[in-house]
């Protein structure tokens, strides 16, 4: 199991609760900082920043990732949660108005996806392609897929909700060169039969590919599978929030390649709990995870290209 170097950078938010963290100094975890927020969804912008949802304050916030100081606020009329970014414009899957609100740079909002008859109740994750947008529909359980312009395209499943194919898909990674779909999901332990923790890889085409599947014990296993990102070496990392480790797999078999340990180091005191997110920054394979109930990012020095 691989343990990266971790750090855990300032972000401060609106007062309202408190969390004690660690500053890197140097290199070295000493300075505390207080910090106010519950950062959920992660993406980077244009600009190689980083745009970061923040649901129970209603905002998307714009963080450097060199410092992790907060540079930017957008307030949304609800709670943000899925968030991406293309053609200079800011998706932001709204929870409260089921759309995803599509903003500009300077916080306008430009048009919606998710209207009339084909309204997102829970836009909890968003990835888009070179051509479409795909937004995981928490409540119908199932993957929207919208053009560039928020005309709606379909669906997967293409008929609707088949717990067979998506029990309960949380979050959602694209692949554009090989033109596949990462669909994390908790799967259900309910019913007749019992389905168990997944990813679910799909082709653009909406046929389900392959699975990777929690094991009974071993090195699959995993519980709670949540954030996806894929690296430039065709490997898919994976967030579980409830073990808090980071799963990585090879992209184009879905066989386990590494793990890095939530904890980081061996004191703990930069655990994670219910982590929801991760990015990997190209430049320096640092992963960026939000650590949504310790109020803060996580960063993974280097871990990103194993």
């Amino acid at each position: 199991m691989k343990t990266a170097k971790i750090f855990t950078r300032a972000v401060i938010g609106a007062t309202l609760c408190c969390v004690t963290t660690f500053l890197p100094v140097n290199g070295q975890a000493e300075a505390v900082s207080t910090l106010d927020a519950s950062p959920a969804r992660i993406a980077f912008n244009g600009s190689g920043d980083l745009l970061v949802t923040d649901y129970i304050f209603g905002q998307v916030l714009t963080v450097a990732p060199d410092t992790l100081e907060i540079i930017g606020e957008m307030n949304v009329n609800g709670r943000p949660l899925g968030i991406a970014w293309a053609d200079d414009l800011i998706y932001v899957g709204n929870t409260t108005t089921g759309q995803v609100e599509v903003y500009n740079g300077a916080g306008q909002e430009q048009f919606i996806l998710g209207y009339g008859d084909h309204p997102i109740k829970t836009p909890q994750d968003i990835a888009i392609s070179d051509h479409n947008v795909y937004v995981i529909d928490g409540s119908e359980k199932i993957v929207k897929i919208f053009a560039r312009d928020g005309a709606y395209v379909g669906a997967i499943p293409e008929s609707g909700r088949d717990r067979n194919m998506l029990a309960n898909p949380t979050a959602i990674a694209l692949d554009d060169i090989n033109e596949q779909i990462f669909v994390s999901d908790y799967g259900d332990l309910g019913g007749d039969r019992a389905i168990a923790p997944r990813i679910q890889v799909f082709g653009f085409d909406g046929v389900l590919l392959y699975s990777i599947t929690s094991g009974a014990g071993g090195k699959y296993r995993f519980t709670m599978p949540q954030g996806l990102t894929l690296n430039e070496n065709q490997q898919l990392f994976m967030i579980d929030s409830l073990t808090a480790q980071i799963h990585i797999f090879d992209a184009t078999n879905g066989n386990l390649l590494s793990k890095v340990k939530g904890s980081g180091i061996d004191s703990g005191v930069f655990a994670m709990k219910m982590p929801l997110d991760l990015v990997i920054d190209s430049a320096t394979n640092d992963v960026f995870v939000t650590n949504n109930m310790m109020a803060s990012i996580q960063v993974f020095a280097g871990a990103g290209g194993i």
